[in-house]
C-alpha cells in the first residue's frame, strides 16, 4: 500500500500550516510551497527528537498462530474456530505491520534526505492521529 500522495497540487497560496498538538495550536509559515514544505520538514524534523518522540519504528509481529494445514486437522468445535479466528487476526496484524513500517521508512528517508515534500506528504498520512492534526489553511 503505498501512502505517498502529492497533498500540495490542489492548495492555493498564500495559506498557514496550522498543527493541532496536545498542549497547543502552532502556526506554521506557509506563503508558497517552498515556505510550506520547509515548515512541514521542521515539524516532521522536531516530531523525531528522541527526547521526545511522535514516530516509533513498529515492533515485528509475533506469529503464534497455527499454520493452516495445523488448523485443518483440528475436530469442528470451540478450539479449531479459536484457531481459525487467530489466524484471522495474525493477518489483519501482519497487514497493519506493513502499513506501520512503510510509513516509519518514510519518516526515516525523509529526514535522512531532508525531504520537504515527503515531510508535507507524512503529516498529511497522520493528520488524523491523537495530536497530529495538521490542516492547511487559505489567507484571504
Amino acid at each position: 500500500m503505498s501512502t505517498r500522495r502529492d497533498y500540495i497540487k490542489n492548495l492555493e497560496f498564500p495559506g498557514i500550516l496550522v498543527a493541532y498538538e496536545k498542549h497547543s495550536t502552532r502556526f506554521l509559515k506557509a506563503g508558497n510551497i517552498e515556505e510550506l514544505r520547509q515548515s512541514a520538514l521542521k515539524l516532521v524534523k522536531e516530531r523525531m527528537d528522541p527526547d521526545y518522540p511522535w514516530y516509533y519504528k513498529p515492533e515485528p509481529v509475533m506469529d503464534n498462530a497455527l499454520s493452516e494445514k495445523a488448523i485443518e486437522m483440528l475436530p469442528a468445535g470451540r478450539v479449531k474456530d479459536l484457531a481459525v479466528q487467530e489466524a484471522k487476526q495474525l493477518k489483519r496484524d501482519l497487514a497493519q505491520y506493513e502499513i506501520d513500517l512503510e510509513a516509519w521508512n518514510m519518516v526515516q528517508e525523509c529526514v535522512k534526505n531532508n525531504d520537504e515534500k515527503l515531510a508535507f506528504t507524512i503529516l498529511m498520512n497522520r493528520r488524523n492521529g491523537e495530536y497530529e492534526r495538521v490542516e492547511f489553511e487559505n489567507l484571504e
